[in-house]
């Protein structure tokens, strides 16, 4: 079998930070910090579930709420937390899922698996993975041709599934992008207004085109205008692939006064000033989510890392 995703909330909605362009010389050279902390190795952090995090391990105190940033009328909305969070293996664990649970997983607990905290995943112990488990592929002179014995294996898969819930599983078992596109464009031309239908799909234009990805997570946006999934989407969206990224602060502080205890959005608001070169806002922002967080999250961690150092070069 492929390797398969353990957990998965939507498909990937949260793309990779690119941080393309700059406002400035100042702004490129802190965010050659950044890219330069991303390519360093061996001895610049520490391996978790195969993936090098920052050092930050050795943080004991709950981080202190930092002061506000002169007339920010938003920053004073802030509602920290009260008691640190929780932490395993120095690493912040989320009271629960952002997002809700799709209709499509509530109504196949047979395929899958929601946890108290509202994260799901495919159900390991079902009938289905079992037969999917149990497939071979044969390459004796009997066997029928390999693409005939691939179209059988993914015809098993998609059996009983309607297109969007069969995307969704063939994006989770991991290795069948082709096939999960395939059924999130169906899905999409059977209900283009549907929420996780237009999402799904936009997100799949990403790479080939991304003015569609973009063209649909505003109209997502239009359609479902208080979805905190949709609004967050975007604002990261913004943030990541276009050179305004001052447009995704409104969406960023919508998001987080729909869920205050969500680190999230003031994460992406220290990301949209350190791309828009207010270093010292952006800094503040990034600590204020480290309040959430019970300190260093894998992201602020790298983007403070490099104000710092940009602030002390004097650039």
């Amino acid at each position: 079998m492929k390797n398969r995703i353990e957990t998965f909330t939507t498909l990937l909605l949260f793309f990779a930070i690119l941080l393309a362009g700059c406002t400035g010389c100042a702004q490129k050279t802190a965010q050659q910090e950044v890219e330069l902390a991303n390519k360093k190795g061996a001895g610049d952090g520490h391996l978790h579930d195969g993936v090098l995090h920052p050092d930050h391990h050795h943080v004991n105190e709950h981080p202190k709420i930092p002061e506000p940033p002169a007339d920010d009328a938003f920053f004073e909305t802030i509602q920290f937390p009260k008691t640190p969070p929780t932490l395993v293996h120095g690493h912040y664990v989320p009271a629960k899922n952002p997002f809700p649970v799709p209709d499509y997983v509530k109504n196949n607990p047979d395929l899958f698996v929601v946890d108290e905290k509202g994260f799901w995943r495919i159900d390991e112990t079902s009938k289905k993975m079992q037969e999917i488990d149990q497939f071979q592929y044969g390459d004796g002179p009997n066997d029928p041709p390999m693409e005939i014995q691939i179209q059988r294996h993914m015809a098993l898969i998609r059996e009983g599934l309607d297109p969007l819930t069969a995307g969704m599983y063939f994006t989770l078992l991991g290795g069948y992008q082709e096939e999960a596109s395939a059924q999130f464009e169906q899905a999409y031309k059977e209900n283009p207004d549907g929420f996780y239908e237009l999402l799904y799909w936009s997100t799949g234009q990403v790479i080939k085109n991304p003015d569609e990805t973009e063209a649909g997570y505003r109209r997502l946006v239009a359609l479902y205008p208080n979805s905190k999934q949709a609004l967050y989407t975007l604002a990261r969206f913004i943030l990541d692939y276009t050179n305004e990224p001052d447009e995704a602060i409104p969406y960023f502080e919508k998001v987080y006064h729909m869920d205050p205890s969500w680190y999230a959005p003031l994460l992406g608001l220290g990301e949209v000033y350190f791309k828009l070169g207010q270093f010292e806002k952006a800094l503040t922002y990034l600590q204020a989510s480290e309040v959430f967080t019970g300190g260093p999250s894998d992201t602020s961690a790298l983007f403070i890392s490099a104000i710092n150092r940009h602030l002390n070069k004097g650039e």
